[in-house]
């Protein structure tokens, strides 16, 4: 670039992309409403943009806690039944 830019993706705006300029990461715009972009400062630059689901370790440990849940309640219920017998 010959003086600083704001550069536009194609890649749909989210909270879960990162935009790294040179290896330091960046503050990501939402622009052109539904696209992401930053500011890149004049010369020759490395971008890279990284994507990691939103709340996704939050998902898993919901969904492994009611799986559990489940397990121990299948297991509850089978032994009062035999005790009823």
């Amino acid at each position: 670039l010959n003086e600083k830019q704001f550069v536009r993706f194609s890649m749909p705006y989210s909270k879960g992309w990162k935009i790294f300029v040179d290896g330091k990461e960046t503050k990501s715009y939402r622009c052109d409403i539904a696209f992401i972009g930053t500011f890149v400062d004049s010369g020759n630059h490395s971008v890279v943009l990284k994507y990691s689901t939103p709340f996704l370790n939050t998902g898993l440990i919901t969904s492994f806690a009611g799986l559990a849940i489940l397990v121990v309640l299948c297991f509850y219920l089978k032994s009062r039944r035999k005790e009823n017998e």
